[in-house]
């Protein structure tokens, strides 16, 4: 189950699938420019993980980018939670799916 999507285009341009608790915001192409070159330097170093503690029906947050999905339950998983968060601070989220295109 996805309750919401936010996908960030190439462009910076922002599209929205389902309910997202707040409208997000739209991106600068500095702010864009800035979360590329996050998701570039970090993403790739990610993995899915299920933390200690969860379930495997418990929801979990992912992100989709450079042709890869990372998924996590829990907060085990360091890296994922700093681009996480960066990316749902900038977008004004929290919870869901995050993709970059």
């Amino acid at each position: 189950m996805v309750p919401w999507s936010v996908t960030i285009a190439p462009d910076g341009s922002l599209t929205t699938q389902g309910s997202p608790p707040a409208k997000p915001k739209s991106l600068t192409s500095a702010k864009d420019a800035e979360l590329s070159r996050l998701v570039r330097s970090d993403f790739a170093k990610l993995k899915s993980e299920q933390c200690a503690g969860t379930f495997p029906d418990e929801s979990g947050m992912f992100i989709t980018a450079l042709g890869k999905t990372v998924s996590v339950r829990g907060d085990c998983e360091n890296g994922f939670n700093n681009v996480w968060n960066e990316l749902a601070f900038t977008l004004g989220e929290s919870g869901g799916h995050i993709s970059t295109n």
